[in-house]
């Protein structure tokens, strides 16, 4: 018998988002093997909570996506499978959510529409792929987390916070495309000044501690060859002496990962850390801090240098060990091009199926 299945999004994602990608390649896979999916995008989320500005963005939202799918959907970044159901609805409200098996609710602003909805749209299930404080208060946030829903977390710090709360979760890692993302050029063959970071508006990010480190590097050498990647426009503010790619391929992220000698994580916090990853899997030698997330595969001395998070002057010291330690930093490269190995998707989709067809 075919199984269906419902992932409820937060909002649309035209733009590359890391949590969104572990969802549509779950979404790919079960596709491919013959189960029903559906992708439900809401143009509004917790009206109630919403300024009039917000609301009015929501309401014209709503019929311009029946104009402008393109700007709606990840074509741009990732390729959706096409049998794929995609239902943009005005509201998460259960009248509009399509009957199903299963649900999930992939964000904290949609578990409680999930909680709320009757058995017909599926048995209920809550993916937690970070933390989100900056969403919901951290006693908001918790509450979600004891919603009577199946819990799967992507990681081994987010399952000890489940598990803190007196609830369990299943631990799925997330997995990763060993296709696509993997060495093109070996780590000797490239300029040890050349750095890669990734730019984002979040203050958790740490952007702006990275940007210290870039300076520190480039007043001390104007031959470093200082790069930055992300989402977003190009900053304004940005250094002249830093290059920046907005929203790069698959294909041209691959050859930025595979022309910078060390990958730079300056992050408070993470769900998961999938730049370090996806920079270990494309041979960088990693700097980045010790925090939840980044350190499901930054080790330190064996697959990274760790720093304490906000303490650019560490970084930067770091950063330097590995550029003037060539032995260190091909060590590095290497080591952590085989550990992160392990987080293979056919393992990780393997889990999930299971856990679906087992009920």
């Amino acid at each position: 018998m075919k199984r269906s299945i419902t992932f409820l999004l937060p909002c649309r994602n035209p733009t590359p988002v890391g949590g969104f990608k572990i969802i549509y390649e779950y979404a790919n896979r079960l596709a491919n093997d013959g189960f029903d999916v559906n992708l439900v995008y809401s143009a509004t989320l917790l009206w109630s909570e919403r300024n009039l500005f917000q609301k009015i963005k929501g309401i014209v939202a709503y019929p311009t996506f029946f104009i402008f799918k393109t700007g709606y959907l990840p074509n741009s970044w990732f390729k959706l499978n096409k049998h794929i159901n995609i239902f943009w609805v005005p509201s998460p409200n259960e009248k509009f959510i399509p009957d199903a098996d299963f649900i999930f609710a992939t964000a904290c602003g949609t578990a409680n529409y999930v909680n709320n909805y009757s058995a017909k749209k599926g048995k209920k299930l809550y993916l937690i792929q970070h933390m989100e404080d900056w969403d919901f208060e951290y006693e908001r946030l918790i509450e979600t987390y004891k919603y009577p829903l199946k819990k799967i977390v992507i990681s081994q710090w987010l399952k000890n916070l489940i598990k803190s709360i007196g609830e369990p979760s299943i631990l799925i890692h997330n997995g990763l495309d060993f296709e696509a993302f993997r060495v093109t050029t070996s780590q000797d063959q490239r300029n040890p000044r050349s750095v890669l970071m990734l730019y984002h508006e979040a203050k958790w990010k740490g952007t702006d501690i990275g940007l210290k480190v870039f300076e520190k590097l480039f007043q001390i050498d104007k031959k470093f060859t200082l790069t930055m990647f992300g989402a977003f426009p190009k900053p304004q503010d940005l250094p002249s002496y830093v290059k920046y790619y907005q929203s790069p391929s698959q294909k041209d992220l691959v050859k930025l990962y595979n022309k910078s000698a060390v990958f730079l994580g300056t992050s408070f916090s993470e769900g998961w850390g999938l730049t370090v990853a996806e920079a270990m899997q494309c041979g960088c030698a990693v700097v980045c801090t010790d925090v939840n997330g980044y350190n499901e595969m930054a080790i330190n001395h064996q697959t990274a240098l760790l720093s304490k998070s906000g303490d650019y002057e560490s970084l930067y010291e770091n950063v330097i060990k590995i550029i003037e330690n060539k032995s260190l930093r091909l060590r590095l490269s290497e080591e952590s091009n085989k550990f992160i190995k392990q987080f293979q998707w056919e393992k990780s989709y393997k889990k999930l199926k299971n856990l679906l067809l087992e009920d």
